[in-house]
């Protein structure tokens, strides 16, 4: 149970995610700043700019999309960065 609790711990202090939960359980804006649903399988996120990743790459929509495909679909997604070809919902 420690090492679980260890790796949580260190997930929370190395990366950053769209949304976070408040106290109170609430939904607060992260990477994104605002959210709504478009309809029952549809989300749209407004992503703050100018996020970086450690190599100094500005994060993109592709990229949040990219992250949902390899958890939504494992081993279909790219194991490269996304280019703009790879995602074409995703508007900037």
């Amino acid at each position: 149970m420690h090492f679980e609790r260890v790796g949580v711990l260190v997930n929370i202090n190395m990366f950053d995610s769209l949304l976070h939960r408040s106290a109170k359980l609430e939904f607060e804006p992260s990477l994104a700043l605002s959210w709504k649903a478009l309809n029952d399988t549809t989300w749209e996120f407004k992503l703050r700019r100018g996020v970086k990743f450690h190599d100094g790459s500005i994060m993109t929509a592709e990229d949040v999309r990219f992250s949902f495909d390899r958890v939504l679909e494992p081993g279909k997604e790219r194991r490269s960065r996304p280019s703009t070809a790879t995602c074409a919902r995703s508007r900037k």
